[in-house]
């Protein structure tokens, strides 16, 4: 029994945890988009590039700013689809709420920047540049607020 438990503990490995992963090199998007909030299409932001040294998961996170900011305080932020895929996808809707943040008004064009973060282990990194969509805002009936 003796020999069994040294045999065991003798052959185990020591776990360290790497936090060590690349960020994305490349950000995609539509260059512009005319919403309608009743669409069921949606509209794909995708990144490639990106990977973790020890072969495990990126959190992936997304933030979204009006043009010029610097994402200090986006004005919005949404994780990935499933949180660690390389995209997320949005609904005009969903867009169309982030375009009345960045200040487009109905019935405008605008355009706001985004940009992607990755997480592994505690450890956040943000890419280094920004991708941009430029937004026409239809006319009418707008998302209705939350309160």
């Amino acid at each position: 029994m003796i020999t069994l438990l040294a045999a065991v503990f003798g052959c185990a490995q020591k776990f360290e945890l790497d936090t060590n992963f690349t960020m994305p090199t490349e950000l995609e998007s539509p260059a512009s988009v005319t919403l309608d909030v009743t669409s069921s299409e949606t509209v794909v932001l995708s990144w490639k590039g990106g990977f973790a040294n020890d072969g495990g998961i990126i959190l992936y996170n997304v933030l979204f700013d009006e043009e010029g900011g610097d994402f200090s305080e986006p004005i919005a932020s949404m994780p990935s689809d499933l949180g660690a895929g390389s995209q997320l996808t949005l609904t005009h809707a969903q867009l169309n709420t982030i375009a009345r943040n960045a200040g487009v008004k109905p019935n405008e064009t605008g355009k706001f920047i985004w940009t992607v973060t990755g997480a592994k282990g505690g450890v956040t990194k943000k890419f280094d540049g920004f991708n941009s969509i430029t937004v026409t805002r239809g006319e009418g009936i707008d998302n209705m607020p939350e309160k």
